[in-house]
């Protein structure tokens, strides 16, 4: 991997945690996991089930909780799926280049990412995402192997599945007028809203361990796979190079994602279209809109990186791509020690204190890590997982 490419993905990287993190602080804020937009409607007394966006734009609070839902919610976390994916084929070709079997060894990376997963989503937050992406490595792996058109039906195949359940989800939805979308949230909203001591919540994440890992382990999975192939076939395309290729097939997914993703993603907030056309559309918001309208963000991401000249922001940036690992599980224990019940309980947030605090909760971690990289060229949890990942298989001295 070259050492701009490098750079490049670390920044985004980094871009991708913070515009994860504006969606995840809204469940701490908010004591519970409906979405920014419902959420307010909800404590306005309005009808979440027919709750009608357009009455929210008209006020401050509620204009900024749906621009953050529309910007930010299952965008990120898509694009960080992507860069994931193609994490896994730069290492897949490492492996190739070292005359390492593969997957044997990853497998190995990918149990220590499993058990970080369940001790964080356990003992930090019931929304972890590394345990997901852990069984989803698990099964992507091997398909690593495959070439050009076998790699593309194996893509197919895990969005035609993930397809498959979403248009389910969505007929339900619609079916139920959204009151199946506020019970799927419910289930998470018992927890934050409830749990009084730290121990408690601990407790309660251990006994309705599955309950709370619908999402990671169920939903995500299908989605997780077709981004992560998805990733490394770009990558294998040469997209993330410099070349006169690369750039037009930026501009040509930069097109299509903010084309059919925005418009998909905006227009439900605006309620002109039927009732039922903006359940189904809020229903497939996160899982399906948002990963097209994320290719847009990887695109001009790239676009721009390749022509501006911010070597700060460019450095800051690329720092917290470098300690993902470590700035994620920081930012969810920072917020749990802020807002929930047990820590200083400053929940619950109008929309504005929201967005200050993730404004000032980002600066202090893109601080923490200009610090840290003063010192070390790893993240904390970077550098633990990489020793215990090499520990079995580095020789010993005779």
């Amino acid at each position: 991997m070259g050492k701009a490419r490098n750079e490049s993905i670390d920044v985004l990287r980094g871009v991708a945690i913070l515009g994860t993190f504006a969606s995840n602080i809204w469940i701490f804020t908010t004591r519970h996991n409906l979405p920014a937009a419902r959420s307010i409607g909800e404590r306005s007394g309005l009808d979440p089930t027919h709750f009608s966006p357009r009455s929210h734009w008209g006020s401050l609070d509620g204009a900024i909780a749906l621009a953050v839902e529309c910007i930010c919610n299952g965008k990120f976390l898509a694009l960080l799926s992507l860069l994931f994916g193609v994490g896994m084929c730069a290492q897949y070709e490492s492996a190739l280049r070292h005359g390492v079997r593969w997957p044997w060894r990853y497998y190995w990376r990918t149990a220590l990412l499993l058990v970080d997963g369940v001790l964080h989503h356990i003992f930090v937050v019931e929304f972890d995402i590394l345990m997901g992406y852990a069984v989803t490595a698990f099964l992507v792996a091997p398909l690593l192997r495959l070439k050009g058109w076998a790699l593309g039906v194996a893509t197919g195949v895990c969005a035609a599945v993930h397809l498959s359940m979403e248009g389910l989800r969505g007929s339900e939805a619609v079916r139920t007028r959204g009151e199946s979308m506020l019970r799927d949230d419910a289930a998470l909203e018992l927890l934050s809203a409830t749990s009084s001591t730290y121990w408690s919540q601990v407790q309660a994440r251990f006994e309705h361990f599955w309950t709370y890992r619908t999402e990671a382990l169920v939903i995500a999975p299908p989605l997780s796979a077709t981004l992560f192939l998805l990733g490394a076939t770009l990558w294998r395309a040469g997209f993330f190079e410099s070349s006169e290729r690369s750039t037009r097939l930026r501009r040509r997914l930069a097109i299509v994602g903010f084309v059919v993703g925005l418009p998909l993603t905006v227009l439900p907030t605006l309620e002109l279209l039927p009732l039922s056309v903006n359940i189904a559309l809020a229903s497939l918001s996160r899982y399906t809109i948002a990963p097209v309208l994320a290719l847009g963000y990887l695109s001009v991401g790239l676009m721009v990186l390749e022509r501006a000249t911010i070597p700060r922001i460019r450095a800051s940036l690329s720092r917290l791509g470098r300690a993902s690992l470590s700035v994620y599980m920081l930012q969810n224990i920072v917020c749990s020690a802020l807002f929930y019940r047990w820590g200083l309980g400053l929940a619950p947030l109008d929309a504005l204190a929201t967005m200050v605090a993730w404004l000032t909760i980002s600066a202090a971690l893109i601080v923490l890590t200009w610090m840290w990289f003063l010192r070390f060229d790893q993240g904390p949890f970077e550098a633990l997982w990489r020793r215990l990942s090499d520990a079995p298989f580095a020789k010993r001295p005779r």
